[in-house]
């Protein structure tokens, strides 16, 4: 019996270590010092948490481009070299953080340094790692900023440079291992396409044999389910389909399902319940087919009059996907 969900190959392109480089070694630079010099000039905590978000977050992103233009689709590489970059990123704003400390706060560098001498004090730390550990743990003992009329030093310095690096990570790691787990075509050497149809329906009790029966090659279940009318609008089921680059018969399509709340405020919460399984092309054409007849205005193209193609009273588009 084939693999019924998507595994990624564990393949990538050689252009993914040139554009990891790149951002690595040229944007992260960049990022840090940005980083560094919003966090000492705004002395407010919930906005250096915002700060902290979005440096994360851009890091991950950078690592989502390098995954999904160098076509990685191997997600303990993505990992491991994202974390790397993070460790990068970190020890280059300690690089930055402390010449700004010992001129600014500790007033060593009397009467200051210009941006090109803390740049110069900055790569002379780069390249010796156990002065910039011994100093960090200086800045530790005595503090650089205050809380209220409290120093903040020792275990609470710590601890908030801890949650500061926690918050960047979650946001740097995470966000380039959602493309390395995507399904890729290895035939066509592409990524593959979500489909623009989203098919909502209610929840069966019986979800977990009809699952079932999916994995083992069976989808007389499914198509029924799939086919039903949405009843139930607190609780229901979306239906996710994502075709190969271009219609393939020798490629299969592959659905996710997740499981929707609606919640006091209309706010939808998703839960994924199955993601990447392989399903016939034919089924998805059917499935496309039979849910734009019944809800036409999927199709109506914006300012499309009536009668014409995918507009209300005209039948849809045929659209073949393998």
């Amino acid at each position: 019996m084939t693999q019924p969900y998507y595994k990624p190959s564990g393949k990538f392109a050689g252009v993914y270590f040139l554009y990891y480089v790149l951002f690595t070694f040229i944007c992260v630079p960049i990022l840090s010092a940005i980083y560094i010099y919003l966090i000492h000039y705004i002395p407010f905590i919930y906005l250096n948490v915002l700060i902290a978000i979005g440096c994360g977050v851009a890091l991950g992103y950078m690592m989502l481009f390098a995954a999904k233009n160098g076509k990685a689709r191997n997600p303990a590489v993505v990992l491991l070299l994202s974390i790397l970059a993070l460790l990068i990123m970190k020890y280059i704003q300690w690089c930055i953080y402390i010449p700004l400390i010992y001129d600014n706060v500790y007033e060593v560098f009397y009467p200051g340094l210009t941006l090109g001498e803390r740049f110069v004090e900055s790569a002379y730390l780069f390249v010796r790692p156990g002065l910039v550990y011994e100093l960090a743990a200086e800045i530790n003992e005595f503090g650089a900023w205050s809380f209220g009329d409290n120093d903040v030093n020792g275990v609470m310095l710590l601890v908030v440079w801890t949650v500061e690096f926690l918050i960047m990570a979650v946001c740097a790691l995470v966000i380039p291992r959602l493309v390395a787990k995507k399904p890729f075509s290895e035939e066509q050497g592409n990524w593959y396409t979500e489909m623009d149809r989203v098919i909502e329906v209610d929840l069966p009790p019986n979800f977990d044999d009809i699952k079932r029966s999916m994995e083992n090659g069976d989808f007389t279940g499914f198509m029924q389910l799939a086919k039903s009318a949405k009843t139930n609008y607190g609780q229901f089921i979306r239906l996710r389909f994502h075709r190969p680059p271009q219609p393939s018969a020798l490629e299969p399509h592959y659905l996710c399902i997740e499981k929707v709340v609606l919640g006091q405020k209309n706010n939808k919460t998703g839960a994924p319940l199955v993601k990447y399984i392989a399903i016939g092309g034919h089924l998805v054409n059917e499935l496309t087919s039979t849910h734009a007849a019944q809800n036409p205005v999927y199709s109506q193209p914006p300012g499309a009059p009536p009668g014409a193609p995918g507009a209300p009273g005209a039948p849809p588009p045929p659209r073949q996907y393998g």
